[in-house]
């Protein structure tokens, strides 16, 4: 009944599962009402992006990598994708056995901005 009320989409729905909860087992349902539902079920859960990056971004970007794949017939097209995909992952791990700091890159610099911004205002 827990499990049902915590992959319920809708709030109706997720009152009903918790309704069966209490008529079965008080005790249990008391110490489920005494944990915020935002944190367990998934009615409760955010629809708000929790990313900054559009996800029409990587599907624009995707679809311009695939672009000569398009049309060709379907498994020439999905091995044409295949290859695409492992040369970049294998390009992706060489990157990363490379790699020797503790911080990437990109990061590191946004902390060294940060540091700037952080001195100039005290």
């Amino acid at each position: 009944m827990l499990w049902k009320a915590a992959s319920a989409t809708r709030i109706v729905d997720f009152n009903l599962e918790m309704e069966k909860l209490k008529a079965c087992d008080k005790k249990a349902y008391e110490w489920v009402k005494e944990r915020h539902e935002k944190h367990w079920a998934k009615s409760h859960f955010s629809t708000w992006p929790k990313c900054d990056m559009l996800l029409n971004n990587f599907c624009e970007a995707f679809n311009k990598v695939i672009l000569k794949a398009r049309d060709k017939l379907i498994i020439t097209m999905l091995e044409t994708i295949r290859v695409l995909l492992m040369k970049r992952l294998h390009l992706q791990r060489d990157k990363v056995f490379k790699f020797n700091d503790n911080i990437c890159h990109s990061i590191q610099q946004i902390l060294e901005n940060n540091k700037k911004m952080l001195i100039t205002i005290f």
